[in-house]
């Protein structure tokens, strides 16, 4: 698998698990874990970062970072779901 393909696997893999948790806040640290759990090669840390910089930016994903606890959160979007599914 080239590079393309594996930043477009990874992403589909994030929205996929995101899914999964209903629209519940998901702690990236524990979207960093399922990626190198289920990836293969593991992505690095900043493969998923990536990653779920551009499902932000395409709206596929919304973040929350709570000043409290200083944990990004991560959430998809009905356009995520949308994509995912297509």
């Amino acid at each position: 698998m080239n590079a393309t393909d594996r930043t477009a696997a990874l992403r589909r893999a994030i929205l996929s698990e995101l899914s999964s948790c209903g629209g519940h806040l998901v702690p990236e640290r524990a979207i960093v874990n399922a990626m190198y759990a289920i990836s293969e090669p593991a992505p690095t840390k900043l493969d998923v970062r990536n990653a779920l910089q551009w499902l932000l930016d395409s709206d596929f994903v919304v973040s929350v970072n709570p000043t409290m606890s200083g944990s990004v959160k991560w959430r998809i979007t009905d356009n995520g779901e949308a994509a995912l599914h297509a």
